[in-house]
């Protein structure tokens, strides 16, 4: 189970490297399936799997309901890659994953989880405000907001086993996929007019 759960942290730390660097949004979009499949994987290590799976298959709806409305709008404008601002971005990157491994040990005096599940949760919650800090396009702000809900919910996990709050938290990632759905469409609309 160790070793999963260390596989399940590489992959948050490379999938949330991803999200923060990569301009399409195809890429994306898939960076952020498989976050949600990394963080099942460390849920699952501490909740049932069924319960776990929850977080697995709303992540997933959110996603499908995120990408849908850029496939219904092929004239949405993809961002170009720019060198200087993936070099800044990879470097403030690893700002956050010192800070996370730094303070790790201490926030687990604190909480009581595991360190896997502490490492990623921190990981999870600094991307998502890297991500929201450094950015104006409405995808990348509700994948970082997606991001920070996904490491808070690591860290309720580690804390707590309750099917109502994961039916609430899973209420709130679909109405976050809605609202980006939504501004989404209507961002696009507005560009077009």
């Amino acid at each position: 189970m160790e070793i999963l759960n260390l596989v399940a942290v590489v992959g948050i730390v490379i999938t949330s490297l991803a999200l923060l660097v990569l301009e399409n949004y195809r890429f994306s979009l898939a960076a952020m399936v498989l976050q949600y499949l990394f963080v099942f994987f460390l849920v699952s290590s501490i909740w049932p799997v069924g319960l776990a799976v929850v977080k697995l298959i709303v992540g997933w709806i959110v996603c499908s309901l995120i990408g849908s409305a850029y496939l219904q709008n092929r004239n949405l404008a993809i961002d170009e890659s720019n060198t200087a601002k993936m070099f800044f971005s990879s470097l403030s990157a690893v700002v956050v994953w010192l800070i996370v491994f730094t303070i790790s040990g201490s926030a687990l005096a604190v909480l009581p989880i595991t360190r896997p599940l502490m490492i990623a949760a921190g990981i999870l919650l600094g991307m998502g405000l890297l991500q929201l800090g450094s950015t104006t396009n409405l995808l990348r702000i509700f994948l970082g907001l997606l991001t920070v809900l996904s490491g808070f919910e690591i860290i309720y996990a580690g804390l707590e086993e309750s099917v109502l709050v994961t039916g609430l938290l899973a209420i709130v990632n679909i109405l976050f996929g809605f609202m980006g759905w939504y501004m989404i469409q209507h961002n696009s609309h507005l560009e077009s007019a």
